[in-house]
């Protein structure tokens, strides 16, 4: 099933950004075999199926407007067109992610502070790696630096002396917190 499944991601993707700019005249680029033209496009479209048909579709106009070569009529590489696609749509979270903060490590972090997991979690999504030890130290330290931020701007609003900066942290923090407990403990990310 998931075979084909990923046959029909791929098709969806061709339909909507390779047949279009092929009808338009894109070609591959002089040096490339077309072996690895079409590895290349596999690749692209197996990693683009997390795009909506309409991203798709802007993934195609920005594609046509950046073509390459002399007469404009080259395809991109591949890290472009990623990039691209990025831009137009945030990318999903890694299953890394996902899957270690809601495992026995994501509630350990979690236990320790909100806060903690917090900083866990934007890690994993920059580095899509686990921490080790020497990066939980810092994150440590950072939560403790963004925990102590947090409750001065907390007194700040119980005083009266905030800022819009105080609330907008505050805000942020909070919504960030929300979104991890989610996914630590498997809630639905609109009960958090």
């Amino acid at each position: 099933m998931d075979e084909q499944r990923a046959e029909t991601n791929r098709g969806r993707v061709r339909r909507i950004l390779w047949q279009p700019l092929e009808d338009l005249g894109m070609k591959r680029a002089r040096k490339q075999t077309e072996t690895a033209r079409q590895e290349m496009k596999d690749r692209v479209a197996d990693w683009l199926v997390w795009m909506s048909d309409e991203g798709l579709e802007v993934l195609t106009e920005t594609v046509e407007r950046h073509a390459r070569g002399a007469l404009g009529n080259e395809w991109p590489s591949e890290i472009t067109m990623r990039s691209f696609a990025r831009g137009i749509e945030r990318e999903p979270e890694p299953r890394l992610v996902r899957s270690w903060m809601a495992s026995a490590a994501g509630r350990a972090a979690w236990e320790q502070s909100p806060v903690l997991a917090v900083a866990v979690h934007a890690y994993l999504a920059a580095k899509r790696r686990p921490p080790n030890d020497w990066d939980m130290r810092g994150l440590e330290r950072e939560a403790r630096e963004r925990a102590a931020d947090d409750a001065r701007a907390r007194d700040r609003v119980r005083t009266g002396r905030a800022t819009d900066d105080d609330r907008r942290m505050i805000a942020a923090l909070e919504r960030r917190v929300a979104e991890v407990k989610a996914i630590v403990f498997g809630e639905a990310a609109d009960a958090a």
